[in-house]
């Protein structure tokens, strides 16, 4: 005897799943940025070198004198002239006082036989007559620097944010289908 079948099919369910993707997007601006930089105090200060030349004894070789200079030099002059004179004739006078030598008379004539001038040539004006001072001058400098200042304006980041998404669906509905055994069967196990 054939048994009846009860056939029972199932199928199951399918989810579909759809995924959108999160975005996340950060834009940021330059900051506002500015630099001052002041320019440095600067202040020189200069003393002028300073030169003398004196050329008081050049001139004075050269006879170029002022008046007052030249009177002095010539009253000078005269007083060491006078006082030779005075020294030669005292000693002229002792010796012609002792005449019994016999020789200060003819010496006495022929002084002034071997007695030229002498000539020497010189340098005029003589070596280093002009004396020369010199101070060198001096630079002072001061230099006062003045701060660099920074001013700085941040901006904010700006921030966008789109979350993902997941979206489900039924992709396959679940079934169970159950199939009788055919009727034909049945009334035949009946009988």
């Amino acid at each position: 005897m054939v048994m009846p079948q009860i056939q029972i099919e199932q199928r199951f369910g399918q989810i579909g799943l759809s995924y959108t993707p999160p975005h996340f997007d950060i834009r940021t601006r330059q900051a506002d940025l500015t630099i001052e930089a002041p320019a440095a105090e600067l202040s020189i200060h200069t003393t002028p070198g300073r030169l003398d030349i004196d050329q008081t004894e050049a001139f004075a070789d050269e006879d170029l004198r002022t008046p007052l200079d030249f009177s002095k030099h010539q009253a000078a002059l005269a007083r060491q002239t006078a006082a030779q004179g005075v020294a030669e004739a005292a000693q002229w006078g002792q010796r012609l006082l002792h005449i019994e030598r016999g020789d200060a008379f003819p010496a006495w004539v022929m002084r002034y036989r071997d007695h030229m001038r002498q000539f020497a040539p010189a340098l005029v004006p003589r070596p280093f007559s002009v004396h020369i001072h010199y101070e060198p001058g001096r630079v002072d400098i001061q230099a006062q620097v003045q701060p660099v200042r920074v001013h700085a304006q941040p901006h904010p980041a700006e921030i966008e944010f789109v979350p993902g998404q997941v979206h489900t669906y039924l992709e396959q509905r679940p079934e169970i289908r159950i199939i009788p055994p055919p009727v034909e069967h049945l009334v035949e196990m009946q009988a």
